[in-house]
């Protein structure tokens, strides 16, 4: 007999025998529990590199709450455009992280999201362009029949030898 369930991550109601059961939890389906997998993975590793690769933080230490705080203020985008931008700026994080004088963390941290900030909306707009022309290559049908007659129209040119110069 099936039992009334909850979906860990969407908060919906099923059974067991139509929800996943994933450790001592359900879920709505396989990829429902995939994709929320892929997006705290992605969002440890977006805090990993900011600790790690920007503020130097050692193992053990406890990062500042306005780390989390900026992040939260990101949350539009998704961590996949979030890593990306941090990448592509990092040589620039780096560069200011080692160059300028800040009173304490939280300055190195809002001085790190300012640049995050100016050029994450570029990386998001060619991201869901790619995100895009993935849906649709998914949904094209690539059935093309290897022998069909193809039909070549040739157009007569116009001779414009006359307007090219003789580099000879």
């Amino acid at each position: 007999m099936a039992r009334k369930v909850k979906c860990a991550i969407t908060g919906e109601f099923g059974t067991n025998e139509t929800f996943v059961k994933i450790g001592n939890r359900y879920y709505k389906s396989q990829e429902i529990y995939d994709e929320d997998r892929r997006r705290k993975d992605l969002h440890k590793k977006i805090v990993d590199t900011i600790l790690n690769d920007f503020l130097d933080y050692q193992q053990g230490q406890i990062p500042s709450s306005l780390l989390f705080k900026k992040l939260k203020e990101l949350e539009f985008y998704d961590n996949e455009v979030i890593l990306k931008t941090i990448e592509q700026q990092s040589d620039t994080i780096r560069y200011w992280m080692n160059n300028k004088e800040f009173k304490n963390e939280n300055g190195k941290i809002a001085y790190m999201f300012a640049i995050i900030k100016g050029s994450i909306n570029d990386v998001y707009k060619d991201w869901k362009r790619e995100k895009d022309l993935e849906r649709k290559l998914q949904g094209a049908d690539y059935n093309i029949p290897i022998d069909m007659d193809v039909e070549v129209n040739k157009q007569e040119g116009k001779d414009l030898s006359k307007w090219l110069e003789d580099d000879e």
